[in-house]
């Protein structure tokens, strides 16, 4: 989940101080309009990241299958 949730219509007063923040804290803002998510602002390297994985479907199921190796084996 992102670190924090604005409105796109406060983004148009705020962009420059939530790119601050996104690049200066390594935060991730979610921008919703009309309260349903809509983009996310991310850090350069999490996009770079993503982009090293082969893209974002890629990098998904990158995680997704990190995300079954930690998870503990059902017992049987």
């Amino acid at each position: 989940m992102a670190d924090e949730t604005v409105a796109i219509s406060e983004v148009r007063t705020n962009l420059t101080e939530l790119v601050a923040q996104v690049r200066l804290l390594r935060r991730r803002v979610m921008l919703t309009q009309r309260g349903k998510p809509g983009a996310v602002l991310c850090p350069p390297e999490l996009d770079a990241a993503v982009d090293a994985a082969g893209g974002l479907d890629a990098a998904l199921e990158v995680l997704r299958k990190a995300q079954g190796a930690t998870q503990p084996a059902s017992p049987a």
